[in-house]
């Protein structure tokens, strides 16, 4: 039988509560990376973090190799840190039962531990430099930004948005004026949320809907419901897609427009050209 109150059984579990909290902060600081990589308006920061956090670890390590942050040898050690965290997340405890039951086989299990600990610490070291280095080419502050998260009496949640699937229903679209001289296409999908257009194709809209800035968009008849809608098309470049509206031969042009120096996306709903 265990002896639940030795001192090695709490000195185990402390480490390896510490270990999963550095895993955390490992995989959160790359998530984080990737985003910022994306450089998504401020706005869509928020959507953007939501999606990547439910790709998976080796998901998020693919990505991560098209960004420039590390280079080859520490991308390595971040393949090595991701065998080591899915052991030890997922086996660890089952592959040492035996050692953990005998108290005269506990030390091992320490002495495992303390190896693991520091090679993770070494990650997190790693890619937490990175993380204060790009900050502080961004101009944050994350004293400061700590300081107010304190503030708080719980941490705030993360924001959850609907995730999009390759293929969606699209049931209307209609002009939408967000503001003054900024009209923009307002896609309602069939579970009734409400998308407009961003950088890489359709962004979810949580703001209340004003009817009376509501108008109809000629010339697409009943084309609806529009089936099969991809709502990330391949893009050239970030603001620079077409999104195929699958009846009649209709896209949606989207695209960048300079003016006087400043930069907006333009759009249109033009014949395909095929």
């Amino acid at each position: 039988m265990m002896d639940e109150e030795s001192e090695q059984i709490k000195e185990i579990f402390a480490r390896c509560g510490r270990m999963l909290f550095t895993i955390q902060a490992i995989e959160k600081s790359i998530l984080t990376l990737i985003v910022v990589s994306k450089n998504v308006p401020k706005n869509r920061y928020d959507e953007v973090f939501f999606e990547k956090s439910q790709l998976t670890f080796g998901q998020l390590k693919r990505e991560l190799k098209d960004t420039d942050y590390f280079n080859e040898s520490q991308l390595h050690a971040i393949d090595n840190f991701h065998g080591m965290r899915d052991s030890f997340v997922h086996n660890y405890w089952w592959d040492r039962t035996v050692e953990f039951a005998k108290p005269t086989l506990r030390h091992k299990i320490l002495e495992e531990l303390t190896t693991i600990e520091a090679d993770i610490d070494l990650i997190n070291d790693l890619v937490m430099s990175v993380s204060l280095r790009l900050a502080y080419e961004k101009g944050l502050n994350m004293d400061d930004l700590e300081e107010e998260l304190m503030q708080s009496d719980m941490t705030p949640p993360t924001e959850s948005f609907r995730r999009l699937t390759r293929n969606e229903t699209v049931i209307d679209i209609k002009k939408y004026k967000i503001r003054d001289r900024l009209i923009v296409p307002l896609f309602t999908l069939e579970d009734g949320t409400k998308w407009i257009l961003c950088e890489s194709g359709l962004s979810q809209y949580k703001e209340q809907i004003d009817p009376l800035n509501l108008s109809d968009i000629p010339g697409l008849g009943d084309i609806f419901p529009i089936k099969q809608f991809q709502p990330r098309p391949l893009k050239t470049a970030d603001w620079n897609y077409e999104l195929d509206l699958k009846k009649e031969g209709l896209k949606m042009i989207v695209f960048l427009n300079e003016e006087n120096g400043v930069k907006t996306f333009r759009w249109s709903i033009e014949p395909s050209k095929r």
